[in-house]
């Protein structure tokens, strides 16, 4: 690697041939980075500057031609740059045309060269081309686009500037410098992008796994692969690109617990790109299947040739508006590819995941630890699956007797309970599309009237209005304020329909007889209220127990049958300084990259933490061994080291260890995972008491 300060315009642009890789992302600088690159270099000039520094280049000679030069990073620059020596050349024509035609021969295109049509220096990503070179070419008179916006918007600057044309020109040409990084012989560009990248538009996690997969295969296989990766943007979606990279990793199982957002990129590298024999192409292509299966669960209404069973359970959990399900999904469909399980098992899993969801939707249990929960699902049906015929049942099995308060499947009780007494006018609108069109579902019904609210065709309508009437007030009778404050935003209240403005506070008649009311609509559920010629307490009541009937058919409870299970269920229970570890013994824990590893002991547990914190960033180690607050880590000739201490992989630390239970050393690895901020919760583990247990099967019997 080369690393030298060098003027943007007289060293860089002078290079035969820049080109941006096919995997770059287009030129996307907004009027803001525009306005802030001439502002700075204009106060720069004011101020009479030696110079002017722009940031950093990160160029690569090292894969294309002799005389082709990739722009790894700094291709926004170099192109605002570019633009900006158009609009001098277009300025200086008339004033100055010995300096415009050195801007325009010298700078901007190679007139001597037979490699390109055009013999601009500069190639943008092929998209941006045309555009780049209708501005190059015409100017002010060139197609609306980003490239004309911004020449226009450096071109009104210059005019309104305290410095000439020529001033600008000067200074830019020899004294505006930024620190190129040439990428020789065996370095890794990838690896000096990522230590160095730290200017322009921040990239997306997925930006950067494409441009690992790509960016260190030869030109012309980075154009074959980066038309897969465009595909697998296609089917995923361009702006869900990190979303999905952020569930397909989580359902490789690898870690302990799902992957974060801001970690997508570093743990694609660490579980995929650097395992044995890793091949960035043949990955990608592997991608597209995932993408594919992402896509089914994601945006199943776009997916043709689906079976329509599997379309018709994806499109309604879709409606839920939820991804905390999606690595579980995919897990799912990989099994049913797979023939793991059969066609039969995944729909019925499927059906199992809607009622769970469903059901705690309707009785409003809220959705905090699901996330945790879905990742390690798989996990723990598979603990239970031979006790099963089938894999649906193993996971009916974990899902009703999962044993956490807040990962409960509601019962039924819960559910007519939640119809009696909630509140579900101040549901979130969405939530409530979806429960009046799955009830909606119920007699075979599948008309989608979710879509239809979310379009905006239907709307929530109180059938017994909000503000009530005279009329209603004489309908529901002496109790009519108790029966209205009772039902008034209760579901037996509530419908879809197209004319709500229209219904306003009619009587209950006029709404079930007028055109488009509830006999004349395409809502099939609306069509069950034609059979009343009155609204009052007595028929609020049959519909609930009719939508109450409904919800059994579309979320039906599954019957289980009771199995031994041994407590740890093959669950990691996630460390916390509450958690009660007397009497337990641990048997495996997962950490990083470490999954159900096996341990025989807390104390060994800790040592294998000290192990891979030392591995992943020993100077922690250093600093808490520097910090005279900190007692955990000292350097060897400090502390108490006859019964306290133990030596770290550098003799010269050493560890507060000894002379402790193991509440106490839960606290111990509390404190060391803090050093890296890290928490007990990152931590999984898993126990066994043999006490516990043997009660456990008592009371089974």
């Amino acid at each position: 690697m080369d690393g030298k300060a060098k003027a943007i315009v007289a060293e860089v642009l002078i290079s035969p041939s820049l080109v941006v890789p096919v995997y770059q992302r287009r030129y996307s600088w907004g009027s803001a980075q525009v306005e802030r690159m001439m502002t700075d270099i204009e106060s720069a000039m004011l101020a009479h500057k030696r110079s002017y520094f722009l940031g950093s280049l990160i160029l690569d000679s090292s894969q294309g031609d002799f005389h082709e030069v990739a722009v790894i990073d700094g291709q926004q620059r170099l192109t605002t740059v570019s633009l900006l020596l158009m609009v001098l050349r277009d300025e200086l024509v008339d004033q100055d045309p010995t300096t415009a035609e050195k801007i325009d021969h010298v700078y901007l295109i190679d007139p001597y060269t037979r490699d390109s049509p055009n013999k601009n220096r500069l190639h943008p990503v092929a998209e941006d081309q045309e555009q780049y070179l209708d501005v190059y070419n015409l100017g002010a008179s060139a197609a609306s686009s980003l490239f004309l916006k911004n020449y226009l918007q450096m071109r009104d600057y210059l005019r309104h500037s305290q410095l000439s044309a020529s001033e600008w020109f000067a200074y830019l040409e020899g004294q505006v410098t930024v620190m190129a990084i040439t990428v020789q012989g065996d370095d890794d560009p990838q690896l000096i992008f990522e230590s160095l990248n730290s200017t322009g538009l921040d990239l997306t996690e997925a930006d950067k796994i494409r441009n690992y997969l790509l960016m260190s295969l030869p030109p012309a296989n980075q154009a074959t692969a980066f038309k897969v990766w465009q595909k697998n943007e296609g089917i995923v979606h361009s702006d869900q690109m990190s979303v999905f990279y952020r569930h397909y990793l989580s359902s490789l199982e690898k870690t302990p617990k799902p992957i974060r957002e801001s970690d997508v990129y570093e743990q694609y590298r660490r579980l995929l790109g650097m395992t044995k024999d890793f091949d960035r192409e043949q990955q990608l292509s592997h991608e597209t299947t995932i993408a594919y299966r992402y896509a089914k669960v994601d945006h199943p209404a776009e997916i043709d040739g689906m079976d329509a069973q599997l379309k018709a359970l994806l499109l309604r959990l879709s409606h839920l508006n939820t991804d905390v399900y999606m690595p579980f999904t995919l897990t799912l469909l990989k099994k049913a590819d797979d023939s793991v399980i059969t066609h039969d098992e995944l729909l019925a899993s499927l059906q199992l995941l809607l009622s769970y969801l469903a059901r705690r939707l309707a009785v409003g249990i809220a959705t905090a630890g699901l996330n945790t929960f879905f990742f390690s699902l798989n996990r723990q049906v598979e603990h239970v699956a031979d006790q099963f015929d089938r894999y649906d049942q193993a996971l009916a099995y974990v899902l009703v007797h999962n044993g956490q308060s807040n990962k409960v499947f509601p019962s039924d009780e819960q559910l007519l309970e939640a119809f009696k007494t909630r509140d579900y006018y101040q549901h979130a609108r969405s939530g409530l599309w979806f429960i009046l069109d799955e009830l909606n579902r119920a007699h075979g019904e599948d008309q989608d009237i979710y879509s239809r609210a979310a379009a905006g065709d239907f709307s929530i309508e109180h059938i017994m209005p909000q503000t009530m009437s005279k009329a209603w007030e004489q309908a529901l009778g002496d109790r009519a304020t108790e029966i209205h404050d009772h039902w008034v935003d209760r579901l037996p209240n509530l419908t879809l329909t197209g004319f709500n403005s229209q219904m306003s506070n009619r009587s209950f008649i006029e709404k079930r007889d007028m055109e488009d009311g509830y006999g004349d609509t395409a809502i099939k559920l609306n069509h069950w209220l034609t059979q009343y010629d009155h609204w009052d307490e007595t028929t609020l009541k049959k519909r609930e127990a009719d939508l109450y009937t409904r919800a059994l058919q579309v979320w039906p409870m599954p019957e289980v049958k009771d199995v031994i299970v041994e407590p740890n269920l093959n669950v990691e229970t996630e460390l916390s300084d509450n958690l009660d570890i007397t009497g337990w013994k641990i048997d495996s824990y997962s950490f990083l990259d470490v999954v159900n590893a096996s341990v025989g002991s807390w104390s060994e547990l800790s040592d294998r933490i000290v192990d891979q914190l030392w591995t992943q960033d020993a100077s922690r180690f250093y600093q808490a061994a520097s910090d005279p607050n900190e007692t955990l880590v000292t350097y060897a000739n400090e502390g108490d080291s006859r019964n306290q201490y133990e030596p770290l992989p550098d003799p010269t630390l050493q560890i507060l260890k000894r002379g402790m239970n193991n509440q106490r050393r839960l606290m111990l690895i509390d404190r060391l995972l803090a050093l890296y901020q890290y928490s007990l919760s990152d931590v999984k583990v898993h126990q066994t008491n043999a006490d516990r247990l043997s009660a456990q099967k008592r009371n089974l019997d």
